[in-house]
């Protein structure tokens, strides 16, 4: 199944969900980030340890999931993509 994103504020998001070892695992895929670019354009950080890594942070506190980063804009790759894992399936 695939979800696509809401292009509000320009992102261009969207997921998909797999079976993985009778599992199901969802992958969120960010193909533009208007926050990177606006952090590029005036010369700041990269803004992925304030708002990505913070939901995967956030996301494992609450165990609501674990989120593992398989892709990243900023190292040159053509998206970001997070894989994320039911918490039931960390215990």
């Amino acid at each position: 199944m695939i979800i696509e994103g809401s292009p509000t504020f320009g992102l261009q998001m969207w997921m998909e969900t797999l079976d993985e070892n009778g599992s199901t695992v969802c992958y969120e895929h960010l193909e533009r980030c208007p926050h990177l670019e606006a952090a590029r354009k005036y010369g700041l950080p990269a803004p992925c340890d304030i708002l990505c890594d913070l939901d995967c942070k956030l996301s494992a506190k609450y165990k609501l999931g674990a989120w593992e980063r398989v892709s990243h804009l900023p190292s040159g790759d053509t998206e970001c993509c997070f894989k994320i894992t039911p918490w039931h399936d960390k215990l």
